[in-house]
């Protein structure tokens, strides 16, 4: 079996907690039904924590903290870059203005 270790530095969480700069994850992932955050923590570069966005089974972004209060953001290879409109994921194909231009062309 598996573990990871859910723990983020109070500092980390900070980040996310009301107020905070990263608090918009929170209502991104309430607003979409697939989107879900989750924390690890593991030697390397997750070793002062990290918050990954979800989507479904897939993990598009992942903040990790840094010394110094920094966070480094880490984008899979296949969501570097504005999608094509075809490919655009989950709720983000039906926003209104991907359906304006739809209309439009």
């Amino acid at each position: 079996m598996m573990y990871y270790d859910r723990r983020i530095d109070a500092s980390l969480l900070a980040q996310i907690a009301a107020g905070g700069p990263l608090h918009w994850l929170i209502d991104f992932v309430r607003d979409d039904e697939v989107a879900r955050l989750d924390f690890r923590k593991a030697l390397g570069a997750r070793s002062h924590g990290s918050i990954q966005v979800y989507m479904g089974r897939t993990s598009p972004l992942e903040m990790q903290w840094r010394t110094g209060e920094q966070v480094k953001l880490v984008a899979d290879a296949e969501y570097v870059g504005p999608p094509p409109v075809s490919s655009a994921p989950y709720g983000w194909r039906n926003s209104p203005s991907l359906n304006q231009q739809s209309a439009r062309t």
